[in-house]
């Protein structure tokens, strides 16, 4: 049996912000990068939690590429040793930045192998992924860019010609149609790219 990791949250909400609170809060504003206060915050959580490994990727306020690689590294040796198969890690054509991967837990018991797999990513991944995916620009694939724009037309919809980040064309064609773009993008993706191991469209 098969399950998608996604990397980060579909969609951030203004609410999650911490009023009264001098510590920057770990979430960014919806369609703003994550900026170096809320990766030193994340840091200060991964170190309450004991995971020095994500820490350190997070004290300097900024996760390079290869801190993001070395902590995926850890986070399938990790689901490895429990018994987990691992495919991937792809680029994400979606937005050029977030690795697309997908487990397999074969004939474990499913709680049991969902637990291990929570804890890997809660122990090696899960910060150090948000911080790197929400903090970096974002650069569609071309080709999906284009059939985004025409599944998008298709539902009489109208995105600006220079749409070409899920932001920017949820932005171009109302916040209420928000769910049309993520459809449009993971229909097309799929179609487009059926051998990715999972695809992950949010904003």
């Amino acid at each position: 049996m098969s399950r998608s990791l996604k990397s980060a949250v579909a969609a951030v909400l203004a609410a999650a912000a911490l009023a009264g609170c001098s510590t920057a809060p770990a979430v960014p504003t919806p369609g703003q990068p994550m900026g170096a206060a809320q990766i030193r915050a994340l840091a200060q959580e991964e170190g309450e939690a004991g995971h020095a490994q994500q820490q350190a990727a997070l004290e300097d306020g900024a996760v390079t590429f290869q801190e993001y690689d070395e902590a995926f590294a850890r986070l399938e040796s990790c689901l490895t040793e429990h018994g987990v198969t691992v495919e991937g890690p792809v680029v994400s054509p979606v937005d050029g930045v977030r690795y697309e991967f997908s487990s397999d837990f074969g004939s474990r018991e499913q709680s049991a192998a969902l637990a291990d797999i929570d804890e890997c990513n809660a122990v090696h991944w899960t910060s150090v992924a948000k911080a790197y995916e929400l903090s970096q620009p974002q650069s569609m694939d071309p080709p999906l860019v284009e059939a985004t724009s025409a599944c998008l037309h298709a539902r009489g919809l109208d995105p600006a010609p220079e749409a070409d980040v899920i932001a920017e064309f949820v932005k171009s064609v109302g916040e209420e149609n928000g769910d049309a773009v993520l459809e449009c993008v993971q229909h097309e993706g799929a179609r487009l790219y059926p051998d990715l191991p999972s695809l992950t469209a949010g904003y």
